[in-house]
C-alpha cells in the first residue's frame, strides 16, 4: 500500500442460474459490497443479470425463477459496471472460494467475446483457514457466518458478499490496522488471479465445441 493513499476493500459473490451435470453456466446475479480503509461499509449492491434459462435443480433448491430476471438487462449491458468496479485502483479484492467466482466471469466473458478483468482475488476461504480456525473443518461461508453471529438467508450475493467481508474485517479488528496490512502482505498465497482460471476455462470451452460437433443443444 503506498503511503498516504486510502484503500478500500471489496467483496463479491456471483449466484449461477444454472449448473447441472456439473457445468456451471449464465450469470443471474453480481453482489458485491465496498468498505473504507476502516472496513466501514460504503456501497452495497446486486445486479440482476437476465440468463439464458434456469436449471431446474437451482429453481428447486435455490428459488431461482427465470420470470424473476425477465426484464433484467444481459451480462454483456452490465459487464462495463462490473469489470469497472473489479478493476479500480488501490483496493483489496476478496471473494470465498474466489477460484470459483473467476470461473463464473471468465465464462461469461469467453460466451460474450469480452476481455475478463485482470485483477488478483484474496480468497477468503483460504485466509479463514490460515487464520481463524484452521481445525474446525468449516469452510462453507454460511456456516463461517454463522459461527461469527452473522445469519445467512437463501441466496442472495450482497448479503454473502458482506459475510465474506466480514473475514477480513474480523481479524483487522482483532489485530489492528497496521498488524493487518503485515498479516495481509503474508498471505499472498490465498490470492486467485484472473490467469489462474485458464485451464479450466480452456477445458470448458473444448467441451462447449465438442459438444457443438455432436450436435448438442445443451446450452453451456
Amino acid at each position: 500500500m503506498i503511503e498516504g493513499v486510502k484503500m478500500r476493500y471489496v467483496a463479491f459473490d456471483i449466484e449461477s442460474a444454472n449448473s447441472e451435470s456439473g457445468v456451471v453456466s449464465d450469470i443471474c446475479e453480481f453482489g458485491y459490497v465496498i468498505a473504507d480503509e476502516n472496513f466501514c461499509i460504503k456501497d452495497k449492491k446486486s445486479i440482476k443479470i437476465r440468463p439464458r434459462r434456469v436449471g431446474k435443480w437451482n429453481e428447486d433448491n435455490h428459488g431461482i425463477k427465470m420470470e424473476d430476471y425477465e426484464l433484467c438487462p444481459e451480462f454483456r449491458c452490465v459487464y462495463p459496471i462490473i469489470k469497472k468496479l473489479l478493476e479500480h485502483h488501490d483496493q483489496m479484492l476478496f471473494a470465498h472460494d474466489a477460484q470459483k467466482d473467476l470461473a463464473y466471469l471468465g465464462r461469461e466473458c469467453r460466451r460474450n467475446e469480452l476481455d475478463a478483468p485482470q485483477i488478483e482475488v484474496y480468497d477468503t476461504k483460504k485466509i479463514w483457514e490460515k487464520f481463524k480456525n484452521p481445525m474446525s473443518g468449516k469452510t462453507n461461508l454460511k456456516e463461517i457466518a454463522e459461527s461469527m453471529g452473522i445469519k445467512l438467508e437463501g441466496h442472495r450475493p450482497d448479503e454473502d458478499s458482506e459475510a465474506c467481508l466480514y473475514i477480513p474485517k474480523t481479524i483487522f479488528e482483532e489485530i489492528g490496522k497496521e498488524k493487518f496490512q503485515i498479516l495481509i502482505e503474508e498471505y499472498k498465497d490465498t490470492i486467485v488471479k484472473t490467469q489462474d482460471t485458464k485451464k479450466e476455462l480452456d477445458k470448458w470451452e473444448q467441451h462447449m465445441k465438442n459438444e457443438k460437433s455432436l450436435g448438442n443443444q445443451t446450452i453451456y
